[in-house]
């Protein structure tokens, strides 16, 4: 204390002056700013929660509408008819868009080939083609798609032999 009371009142006043920046730099450094950190992580982790709520709210609806369309739609009972019943279970199972290729081969099989296809409307689709029309599959190529979910596929169908 004495060394300030020596001092002059400039002196003093500059030594008081230096004295409150330290303290209130101390205090953003110590409290301000890690509490603004805390702030911006919470924000973030709100925004993270926030989209993967949104995205959970979509396969919802997106799940409760592919359920009414299957309700919807009749069953295929076709047994076997070829490639007019095979477009036919494509249109009605929205698949259709997808297909680049379908055809003929030989000894009663079907050639197909998708483009960017939703894997699991796909594998729906086969297991839906086998029960009920009866073919099964002799020949499947799947491929990852370009989108998350998509696949190209190559495959051949067979009728069932019953």
């Amino acid at each position: 204390m004495e060394l300030i009371s020596r001092q002059s009142i400039r002196a003093r006043l500059l030594l008081i002056c230096l004295g409150g920046f330290m303290l209130s730099t101390f205090f953003l450094l110590g409290i301000i700013l890690p509490v603004a950190e805390r702030r911006e992580a919470a924000y973030r982790d709100l925004a993270e929660v926030q989209a993967e709520r949104a995205w959970l709210e979509q396969m919802r609806v997106e799940h409760a509408r592919l359920s009414q369309r299957v309700k919807d739609s009749t069953e295929l009972k076709t047994g076997g008819v070829g490639l007019s019943g095979i477009e036919t279970s494509l249109l009605v199972s929205g698949l259709w868009e997808s297909v680049t290729e379908l055809g003929n081969a030989a000894e009663d099989s079907i050639d197909l080939r998708f483009n960017e296809v939703d894997f699991v409307h796909l594998m729906s689709w086969l297991n839906r083609i086998e029960l009920d029309a009866g073919y099964t599959v002799s020949r499947l190529q799947l491929t990852k798609g370009e989108h998350s979910g998509k696949v190209e596929a190559e495959m051949q169908l067979k009728q069932a032999i019953e």
